[in-house]
């Protein structure tokens, strides 16, 4: 899954694979790169995130896609960073292997390591969009 999400001066591009556990699990793996809008740090920045998502079917062409993940990385040169936050997807299915998906918002805390009382802990309204394809 290619995503790609924008938030004020922020934006980050991300690669998603997922195996499928069940029908309605998977466990996954993300990696993305980014510029970062995290006052005073501001810079390019890049994570790894593993991942487990629950799906839940609408009708046969639409699924919500309910993403939970723990994030790492690294921000603004010298500065590592956790997150862990969910992320719901609609999904439409365009083909029975390509699916197009629209993010509404993320909740997520997020810790800046090596400095002092910097966390942000926030509800968002970040679109998203994602592009899937399922082997």
């Amino acid at each position: 899954q290619a995503q790609f999400q924008k938030d004020n001066n922020a934006y980050n591009l991300g690669l998603w694979g997922d195996y499928m556990i069940t029908d309605q699990w998977a466990l996954g793996l993300g990696v993305g790169i980014g510029k970062d809008y995290f006052p005073p740090l501001t810079g390019t920045s890049w994570m790894v995130a593993p991942n487990a998502s629950y799906f839940w079917k609408i009708n046969d062409k639409f699924f919500v896609q309910n993403r939970l993940y723990f994030e790492i990385g690294d921000m603004a040169k010298d500065y590592s960073f956790y997150a862990i936050g969910y992320n719901p997807t609609i999904n439409y299915k365009v083909t029975d292997n390509m699916f197009i998906g629209f993010s509404f918002g993320t909740f997520n805390y997020t810790k800046v390591k090596d400095i002092d009382g910097m966390f942000n802990f926030d509800i968002n309204s970040a679109a998203g969009l994602s592009v899937s394809y399922k082997f």
